[in-house]
């Protein structure tokens, strides 16, 4: 019994002692090479060069950050890559000056070359790898930074959109605090943040560029996310207050910074309802089973992004800027209209406004400074902006959804304000009830595809029973716009009574039907006529006329003017 004793007691103490000599000698074979960045030579490439660059590395593995974050918003991290591949590998890895590298080790691979490559794109760090057969290598990246100096350069749109920090209560951090690789290789990244004490109560909310968002509760000062192939986390760290509730089916969470009044928030719940239930009716349930809406402090003025889901807004966004981008949850999310989506979330921001501001014209105290002071006077300032830059940028509709225009202030006016308008005209050509059993059709029909012009011009046909070539031909396919005068005016007295008759010839003959209103010292009268490049207009009126409007509801974009015609004023809204 003794001797069997023995004999387990030495087997168990061979097997830990191989098992200790394994790892000892692992430890003592790690080849591990030293890079001092600060010795690097900085070569500039040309894009292509860069694309080439990356385009042709594939790593595989996995990587790990661990950053902590201090009171003052500087951070340490450290950076971990472990790559499986082997042979001879690029590793291009993207190299900030905001970030700055104390060590970076090389480990289990030979080193053969590492420059640091600038182009207009941006700036990597190119290692370039021998890696032996039966081994992974590992990088390590040690280094630091500010919080405060990073550009959001990676994350799309969004980095048009955020300011720097307003808030001493909100943060967002970008992917460049994580030192992503840019090359075509799928690695997860595991990803630890340890927070300051006075965040630890904070909401940490993690987004990607494709819309994918995770809240997460804080958990012993820890933040811990995982980066996964093309999902390029960006993340808001603030002092939020949540509201949960339900508008019909749908559930929805907003994420208000916690300065905001108990009111305001109670405001915003009350509007996003409205929103919800308005284009529910006019379109279609709403798609999607959550919406989730952050209104971010760091965000400039009158500014928002709809991914699907988060929404993510400028705190005391307008009612008309967060129905802008709810709108988006069915043009560009349930169905996609590549930059028509722009036109369409415009328009149901500019019909939603026009309701809206009519039932509480007290919330057009926002466009105070402008001393907007009646949606007719808003409808007036944006058709004034539509009507410079058409000017300025004359191109068609059809070729600008196309393209993409860089300038976001021509931008906005054509593709998003012209737009907005043109669908408007459609709605004043078709009657409500044809317009909107079109815009539900195209949704239907759009799902899971992405439509053109050409398809929304053959659903409005088939809806209406109508030949629309005409309408699509003058609107989308030119750059003109109607341009109306009052001729040939003339005006009658007969027994207490005024005839008063004119023409009204359109310069660019257009094809379109118009209102027109006559307005007397008590009151006012509206026609609707057809302009086929020219029409007679008559009006019985009790008393002489004072003034003569075109399109005195902003149903189009048309060229404005003020003149007078007899003592009678004309005005072309």
């Amino acid at each position: 019994m003794k001797t069997m004793k023995r004999k387990y007691l030495l087997g168990v103490l061979s097997v830990f002692i191989i098992f200790l000599l394994f790892f000892m000698r692992d430890d003592n074979n790690i080849q591990v090479t030293h890079v001092n960045i600060l010795n690097l030579s900085i070569s500039l490439v040309s894009d292509e060069e860069l694309n080439n660059l990356a385009n042709q590395s594939v790593i595989k593995g996995y990587s790990q950050v661990k950053i902590r974050i201090f009171e003052n918003y500087t951070f340490n991290a450290n950076k971990t890559i472990k790559v499986g591949n082997t042979g001879v590998v690029y590793v291009p890895v993207l190299y900030s000056p905001r970030i700055h590298f104390n060590d970076i080790f090389i480990e289990n691979a030979e080193l053969l070359n590492a420059s640091i490559l600038v182009s207009e794109r941006g700036s990597i760090l190119l290692l370039k790898l021998k890696i032996p057969k039966g081994t992974r290598a590992g990088i390590r990246f040690e280094y630091q930074g500010s919080i405060r100096e990073q550009i959001c350069a990676r994350v799309g749109i969004i980095r048009t959109l955020f300011v720097k920090y307003e808030s001493p209560d909100e943060i967002e951090m970008c992917p460049e605090m994580f030192l992503p690789e840019i090359s075509n290789g799928f690695l997860e990244t595991k990803i630890i943040l340890e927070l300051p004490q006075s965040w630890r109560t904070w909401t940490g909310i993690i987004v990607s560029n494709s819309g994918v968002l995770e809240p997460k509760a804080q958990l012993n000062g820890r933040l811990i996310f995982t980066s996964r192939g093309l999902f390029i986390p960006f993340l808001i760290l603030g002092d939020f207050k949540m509201m949960r509730y339900n508008v019909n089916d749908v559930k929805v969470e907003i994420y208000f910074p916690k300065y905001l009044s108990l009111n305001v928030s109670s405001r915003y719940e009350d509007v996003v309802g409205d929103i919800i239930r308005t284009f529910s009716s006019w379109y279609m349930p709403y798609p999607y089973q959550n919406l989730t809406i952050i209104f971010s402090s760091n965000m400039m003025r009158m500014t928002g992004i709809n991914k699907n889901s988060p929404i993510l807004i400028t705190a005391n966004a307008t009612p008309s800027l967060l129905a802008h981008e709810i709108s988006h949850s069915w043009f560009g999310g349930y169905a996609e209209f590549g930059n028509i989506d722009e036109s369409l979330a415009t328009y149901s921001e500019m019909s939603y406004m026009i309701r809206f501001y009519n039932e509480h014209p007290e919330e057009l105290e926002n466009y105070a400074r402008y001393n907007l002071t009646t949606i007719q006077k808003v409808l007036d300032f944006v058709e004034e902006r539509v009507l410079k830059y058409n000017h300025d940028y004359p191109k068609p509709l059809s070729q600008v959804y196309r393209t993409w225009i860089p300038n976001s202030t021509i931008r906005n006016a054509i593709m998003y304000d012209k737009g907005a308008f043109v669908f408007r005209s459609l709605q004043f050509v078709l009657g409500n009830e044809t317009f909107f059993k079109g815009l539900r059709e195209l949704l239907r029909e759009c799902h899971n595809k992405e439509c053109n012009l050409t398809d929304v011009q053959n659903v409005f046909e088939r809806v209406s029973g109508q030949n629309l070539d005409w309408f699509f031909k003058e609107w989308f396919y030119t750059a003109k716009v109607p341009d109306y005068d009052v001729r040939n005016l003339s005006l009658e007295e007969k027994g207490g009574k005024y005839l008063l008759t004119f023409e009204i010839i359109d310069k660019n003959n257009f094809t379109m039907p118009l209102e027109v209103e006559v307005k007397t010292p008590t009151k006012s009268f509206i026609k609707k006529v057809w302009i086929n490049g020219t029409a007679r207009v008559e009006f019985e009126l009790d008393k002489k006329p004072t003034e003569i409007i075109l399109d005195p509801n902003e149903w189009m974009v048309n060229e404005n003017k003020k003149y007078n015609v007899d003592e009678i004023e004309i005005t072309i809204e």
